[in-house]
């Protein structure tokens, strides 16, 4: 089946399919599932809209690809409202009684009060649930839904840096989308924790598309929502370390949180509540060790009464963890790719929670989502995201079902395990591997043998920086890009600036689309394609490079 097209990724045709593709959606819903309420049947439905409607965006999809992402939209969605009215005891002790508090003390006018535990952004949508004349179940759940497809739009272009396979790109739609526990999360637990990790894919994807400033502010607005964003948060350290970071635009955090919370202080609450409710929520469970979480604490079985030396012996090893990635970035920091950034940020959203004490079931749902990611991205340890889901699995059905159907020792060795596999990963492609082999945002064809040895490089550059030797020579695709390019004759080149990779690749597909493909290379498959026209993009800007600086 053709999934992809090569026309315009959002046109009036796709459009209308899609509205075609959920009055279909309406139809079965009220036909087959004919219990559900006319704002389930809604909601539901402008989901399944939505998420074609940000595929198109996305992807070029045929016909035929648009028809699958429906049906695989329509199973997830489903999937979603055959859970919808199970009140979860979260619901019924915490969530459900906020918004009656709102609904019977004015509104937006009672934030400043003290409510529950959770930080104000959540609190606002809490507010707004009280004046709608719709249960709050729904809207409560399908706020966590929204978030579960903009969660899985962004991981999918978060893989879209790593490799411009629109298939893959795809499967990572669906698989974020359909995942169990992401499912479980959002539609029958009522929880949110699908807003603050969509906040911080986009504040990594910025990231690694060089836009500093509006990374650190997506991360201040995840850490706005639920302290766990603190799992992510260390890796600013590393890009700061790197040099992707300046640090006077961390100072943007502080801002966007304190912007955060500036409705409440309107209404009346005291600014410090933005920070307290954080530290009551760490000391509100600090007696246990954990609480259905598959962390190390899982391992011991007969806890003593007092659980002080356990607890700080797990912070230690969760800061050591931390200290480790600062220290591998600070050594490494001239062979950081982004690729060895993801992984070490797989790595600390699952150590971290490993190691922590008084961790909950739903903390591992950052390693639930960065765990497919990089397994697709990278093409490497493809079971970690099976372990991972695995062991948080493990943890929501102890919950959601009031017993341990499976002792939840198995899920903490598989976290263990996942742990091991990508520290190893992360080990054998930095310490081990050939340092810079791959650039970030293409994976080159193995290059053609040199028939001569590379010429020296210019006096003065070995200072500045890492230099990375291309292949040689030109091939005919190559040649044939360069002097529609307006360069007729050009010298051997043999190196290549890394850093200059990441700017080359962001304007790489509007090059490819602006260019008559099937005059340069007929036949050619366009991954072979743009392989070859990127070697040629690259030379070219040597090669410029190289004249600019020596008049």
């Amino acid at each position: 089946m053709n999934l992809i097209n090569k026309q315009v990724k959002l046109t009036s045709s796709n459009i209308c399919l899609s509205l075609c593709f959920s009055l279909i959606f309406v139809f079965f819903l009220q036909n087959f599932m004919y219990y559900l309420t006319l704002p389930v049947i809604i909601l539901s439905t402008a989901s399944l809209f939505l998420a074609l409607l940000l595929l198109c965006l996305h992807l070029n999809l045929s016909n035929s690809g648009l028809a699958l992402a429906f049906t695989l939209a329509a199973v997830a969605m489903v999937a979603r409202v055959l859970m919808i009215d199970f009140r979860s005891g979260d619901y019924n002790s915490f969530l459900g009684n906020w918004v009656q508090y709102f609904r019977d003390n004015g509104g937006f006018s009672a934030l400043k009060s003290s409510i529950g535990d959770y930080n104000f952004p959540y609190l606002y949508f809490l507010s707004f649930f009280s004046y709608l004349p719709v249960d709050d179940l729904y809207l409560i759940k399908f706020l966590s839904i929204f978030a579960d497809i903009l969660l899985a739009f962004y991981s999918m272009k978060l893989v879209s840096h790593f490799t411009k396979n629109e298939n893959l790109q795809f499967l990572t739609f669906f698989i974020i989308l359909l995942l169990p526990t992401v499912c479980l999360n959002s539609a029958k637990w009522a929880q949110c924790d699908s807003i603050y990790v969509l906040f911080a894919v986009m504040s990594v994807y910025y990231m690694f598309k060089n836009k500093p400033l509006l990374a650190v502010s997506m991360i201040a607005v995840s850490f706005s929502f639920k302290l766990q964003a603190i799992f992510i948060l260390p890796i600013f350290a590393a890009f700061v370390i790197t040099g992707r970071l300046k640090l006077h635009r961390l100072f943007a955090f502080p801002a966007v949180f304190l912007l955060a919370a500036l409705p409440a202080i309107i209404a009346g609450r005291a600014p410090l509540d933005s920070i307290l409710i954080y530290f009551n929520q760490t000391g509100s469970y600090s007696s246990h060790l954990s609480l259905n979480a598959p962390s190390i604490f899982a391992f011991i079985q007969n806890p003593p009464a007092n659980t002080a030396l356990y607890s700080i012996a797990g912070i230690i090893l969760a800061a050591v963890s931390v200290f480790a990635v600062l220290f591998v970035c600070y050594i490494k920091k001239k062979e950081i790719t982004d690729r060895h950034l993801l992984e070490l940020i797989l790595f600390l959203s699952v150590s971290i929670p490993f190691f922590l004490p008084s961790m909950h079931e739903r903390y591992f749902y950052p390693a639930d989502v960065f765990s497919v990611i990089c397994a697709i991205s990278l093409a490497k340890n493809l079971f970690v995201p099976a372990l991972v889901q695995f062991a948080s699995w493990v943890g929501y059905d102890a919950y959601l079902t009031g017993y341990y159907r499976l002792n939840i020792r198995f899920g903490a060795t598989a976290v263990f395990l996942a742990l091991a596999a990508v520290a190893v990963s992360v080990y054998n492609d930095l310490f081990r591997g050939k340092p810079g082999a791959v650039p970030d945002s293409a994976s080159p064809a193995a290059p053609p043998p040199q028939t001569e040895a590379p010429p020296p490089p210019r006096p003065g550059t070995e200072a500045k920086r890492e230099l990375v030797e291309m292949p040689e020579p030109f091939d005919e695709t190559t040649q044939a890009l360069l002097e529609k390019l307006g360069v007729s004759s050009i010298p051997p080149v043999s190196l290549l600036i890394p850093e200059k990779l990441d700017e080359l690749s962001e304007t790489f597909d509007e090059l490819v689309e602006a260019m008559n493909i099937d005059e340069l290379s007929p036949g050619s498959t366009k991954a072979a394609l743009m392989t070859k026209l990127r070697s040629g993009i690259v030379k070219l800007y040597e090669y410029t490079e190289n004249n600019s600086n020596s008049r």
